[in-house]
């Protein structure tokens, strides 16, 4: 289950935004319309609307450049795909991370490559288990794909 998706320097997207399907506390009826994992509400299903030309398919774009990204190479085209709303975006880091959950298990991925020059500068992978101490496991690759392995906490 998708949890978030968050961009940055992409298409029309030039300064850091997600996607978030977790709960707002403000959905106090409905309760069908969420599910709770671990103790976090999840929405099952969300609506994206604004106006024309605002973005909305580049949200699929997203979803389908990091698949492309993950099981082939960069596109061609990734040359052209950096947050053309800024010229200085051209040799900007783009950043694309996904959070999803299955099996009650939350995971993180994600990489950031400079789009122009079809480099990738980092990837990285987080198992997180919600215990006690929150804990969560990140397991790092740099574009020398050379393993580093880091334990981090999370606040509460």
């Amino acid at each position: 289950m998708l949890v978030k998706i968050t961009v940055e320097n992409f298409k029309s997207f030039n300064n850091q935004a997600e996607l978030t399907m977790i709960s707002s506390s403000k959905i106090r009826k409905n309760n069908q319309h969420k599910t709770t994992i671990k103790k976090i509400n999840l929405l099952k299903s969300a609506v994206i609307y604004d106006a024309n030309e605002s973005g909305k398919s580049n949200l699929i774009e997203i979803l389908r450049f990091m698949k492309f990204c993950v099981t082939k190479q960069i596109p061609l085209g990734a040359k052209q795909m950096y947050g053309r709303n800024r010229i200085e975006n051209i040799d900007k880091e783009a950043v694309f991370e996904v959070q999803i959950t299955k099996n009650n298990k939350f995971y993180v991925y994600g990489f950031s490559v400079i789009l122009n020059k079809k480099i990738i500068i980092s990837e990285w992978h987080m198992n997180c288990f919600l215990v006690v101490m929150r804990k969560c496991f990140l397991k790092e690759k740099k574009a020398s794909f050379q393993k580093k392995y880091t334990q981090i906490f999370l606040k509460k």
